[in-house]
């Protein structure tokens, strides 16, 4: 039997962990997009989204061990090096972990509807949050006036020419968008 301490506001906490048991994670409050609702994510979007882990009478988010943060079904780490900044999201007094995540790294995908982040805390105790999402399609760009938009080669998506067409057509393209 191994014995952590750990400091959460100013007390020490002993934690016992059995020898090759696998711990079951603390579960954590978080907040995906803080102070949005719903938390509406675009999974294609190239911008991050911020997540923040929320201190509680019984967890210090500080105590988050954020080399160890991943987010998202494919468990993308924070994007930024420094891992996160601590900021009180929720006004509760308490002070709350905030990283960002590219939202291409997370595998969200279209139709999800919960967001998970997983991690340790200094002393190697794990820690699970989720939170529900909302995921939107990306926004579309009218296509610009004399384009139409083909499927090439079965593979991409492209704008041409409509005077291009009927030869693109004779070549196996087909009208509209790649699926």
């Amino acid at each position: 039997m191994k014995k952590l301490t750990t400091y959460l506001f100013g007390v020490a906490c002993a934690v016992a962990l059995s020898a090759g048991a696998a711990a079951q994670p603390v579960l954590v409050s978080i907040d995906i997009k803080p102070g949005s609702d719903p938390n509406s994510i675009n999974p294609f979007s190239r911008g991050v989204i911020p997540v923040a882990i929320l201190s509680s009478a019984t967890f210090d988010a500080d105590a988050v061990d954020v080399t160890t943060l991943a987010f998202g079904p494919a468990g993308a780490p924070p994007a930024h090096r420094w891992g996160g900044h601590l900021q009180d999201v929720n006004d509760d007094g308490l002070t709350d972990l905030v990283s960002h995540y590219w939202a291409l790294e997370t595998g969200i995908a279209p139709g999800d509807t919960e967001a998970c982040v997983t991690g340790e805390t200094l002393v190697g105790a794990p820690i699970m949050g989720c939170d529900s999402v909302r995921t939107v399609p990306p926004i579309s760009t009218p296509t610009p006036p004399g384009k139409v938009t083909l499927c090439h080669m079965g593979e991409n998506t492209i704008l041409v020419s409509a005077s291009t067409v009927p030869a693109h057509l004779r070549h196996g393209d087909t009208l509209g968008a790649c699926p």
